[in-house]
């Protein structure tokens, strides 16, 4: 028995994943064959539908906590409130960025480095050394970037050097070779920081005025001739204050008394010159 040929109808449809018989010729593409990749499309999670879908009850926000609540939203970066990443790393450099900080010097600058043993290398003696010509030679090639001579190596040639900055080492080795140096861009001169305040020099303290000294005249020599000054009296000494000024004490005044009194009596009883003594005569 002959098999049976398949039609032509079923040799030209193909599965929705290309597989399935071909008729030799290009598929035709059309909304009726058109679907994405597979496997690169997923169904919709549906929680909250029962526990034999891993999903149900709390629908995966687990118990409690501020993840659980309706309307819960989560910063991006937050780590639960310790010190998050993108605060742990270091921040990008350069003081022209805002999401830089200044971990150098505020403020620096950029500059193209060329040392005197690059001189010594790439010029002859008397040439003239500028912006243009270093590049020319391969040294300063960045556009728009100031050049600045560094001291590093020897110079032994006459160069006229021009340029927008040079180091002090750099432009004694230059003079001293016989060479000279010209700067294309005049030093800034540094200012103190407008946060902090200037302390005032304290003035000077005056001297005192200093009196003349007097000069000391010489004393005159007495002359050999001239009499002896006269020898300076003693002062006199003053008396004492007499007794009677001072008064008599008590004592000196009962021994008075009593001398008196034996006068008196004496006076009385003294003979006269018959022998008989005088009694005082009756009234």
């Amino acid at each position: 028995m002959a098999e049976k040929k398949p039609s032509r109808r079923a040799s030209s449809v193909r599965n929705k994943d290309g597989s399935g018989p071909s008729t030799g010729r290009a598929e035709e593409i059309g909304l009726h064959n058109l679907a994405p990749k597979p496997g690169s499309r997923q169904p919709r999670r549906r929680v909250g539908r029962g526990e034999g879908s891993g999903v149900g009850k709390t629908s995966g926000r687990g118990h409690k906590g501020a993840g659980s609540r309706s309307g819960a939203k989560r910063k991006a970066g937050y780590e639960g409130g310790q010190n998050p990443i993108h605060m742990r790393m270091r921040k990008l450099r350069g003081p022209h960025m805002k999401k830089s900080m200044p971990f150098e010097q505020f403020g620096r600058t950029h500059t193209q480095p060329v040392n005197l043993k690059d001189l010594q290398d790439r010029f002859a003696s008397g040439d003239e050394v500028t912006p243009e010509s270093l590049k020319a030679k391969g040294l300063a090639t960045r556009k728009d970037v100031p050049v600045k001579i560094l001291g590093q190596g020897e110079l032994k040639k006459k160069l006229t050097v021009r340029v927008h900055h040079a180091s002090a080492s750099a432009r004694a080795g230059i003079e001293g070779a016989g060479g000279s140096l010209e700067l294309l861009i005049e030093p800034k001169v540094k200012k103190p920081h407008p946060g902090y305040k200037q302390l005032a020099e304290p003035e000077p303290e005056p001297e005192p005025e200093k009196k003349p000294k007097k000069e000391k005249q010489p004393k005159a020599e007495p002359e050999a001739d001239a009499e002896a000054p006269a020898e300076e009296e003693a002062p006199a000494e003053e008396e004492a204050p007499a007794d009677d000024e001072a008064g008599p004490a008590p004592e000196d005044l009962e021994d008075q008394q009593e001398v008196n009194e034996e006068m008196a009596s004496d006076a009385e009883i003294q003979p006269s010159g018959d022998g008989e003594a005088q009694q005082p005569e009756e009234e």
